[in-house]
């Protein structure tokens, strides 16, 4: 009878333990497929940040390269062909493309490599926290972006005003100079006109556009924070269409995509101000992230 019940009670806690071992042992490979997977996820999202990183100072010294050669050669092609105004704005137009176009690409990549970061350091929290927690750092990481680039061009515009009322008079004064000796004497008296306009036009648009463009960028602030979703980038797709019509004028990994936007609310179509288009929802792809 006891041998009985000893057998018994060694069969039920070998059991336990087999049980328990198999359960110990598909937690544990459980466990590991999930750390596996949160280190590759982890390792692609560094990957990214070191290649957005690099692609950044890349772009920033072939910016540097193409401002020195835009300038010297717009410079005196300009001078020869008797476009003095223009032959004036080259240099200037080199070295606004080197002070604010560069550490605008560069601060691009800082952006870009703080969320790989904060992506490869939440993974670990998984998919439901960790996402949540993800989208929570995308917005606030899209509010700096907005502030950071907001302010930053809108000092520039600020700062080129005194050169945009000297070239635009220039400009003026040379195309009232050489109609005025084609005989054309209405052309060249309505030149003089916008000679003496040049400076209001030229300060006054200026500061309209800096109010425009920070009133957009409180707006978009808000959007993200209340849920309507971060700003995106431009994919390669995109970037191959606007370099077909652009070339490389325009520095396309700072430009910006918002959807969903407040204004779209008050009947504004697909507009862009500053660096961020505003598309409504039926020119948005849902299919970017």
């Amino acid at each position: 009878m006891l041998d009985r019940i000893l057998s018994q009670t060694t069969q039920l806690i070998d059991g336990f333990w087999e049980e328990a071992g198999e359960a110990i042992a598909e937690g544990a490979e459980k466990a590991k497929e999930a750390a596996t997977d949160v280190i590759n996820l982890s390792g692609r999202d560094l990957q990214k940040g070191v290649n957005e990183g690099a692609d950044a100072i890349f772009d920033s010294l072939a910016m540097a390269d193409s401002a020195l050669d835009e300038g010297v050669k717009g410079t005196f092609s300009n001078l020869f062909a008797g476009r003095f105004a223009n032959a004036l704005e080259a240099p200037a137009q080199a070295l606004d493309k080197i002070v604010f176009g560069i550490p605008r690409r560069l601060m691009t990549g800082i952006y870009d490599v703080q969320r790989r970061l904060f992506d490869a350091g939440t993974r670990i929290l998984g998919p439901s926290l960790g996402g949540t927690v993800r989208s929570i750092g995308h917005a606030l990481l899209d509010v700096g972006r907005t502030f950071t680039m907001t302010l930053g061009e809108s000092v520039r515009d600020v700062i080129r005003i005194p050169g945009e009322i000297v070239f635009g008079t220039v400009r003026h004064g040379e195309n009232a100079i050489k109609l005025a000796i084609a005989g054309n004497g209405w052309g060249a008296l309505s030149e003089f006109v916008q000679l003496g306009f040049q400076p209001f036009r030229s300060a006054l648009g200026t500061m309209v556009d800096v109010n425009i463009r920070v009133l957009h960028g409180v707006v978009s602030s808000i959007g993200t924070l209340i849920g309507r979703g971060p700003t995106r980038g431009l994919t390669e797709d995109e970037k191959a269409t606007l370099r077909e019509v652009y070339g490389d004028s325009i520095d396309l990994d700072s430009i910006r995509v918002r959807r969903n936007d407040l204004s779209h609310e008050l009947g504004i179509r697909t507009h862009a101000v500053g660096n961020t288009i505003y598309m409504s929802a039926e020119n948005y792809d849902s299919n970017v992230t």
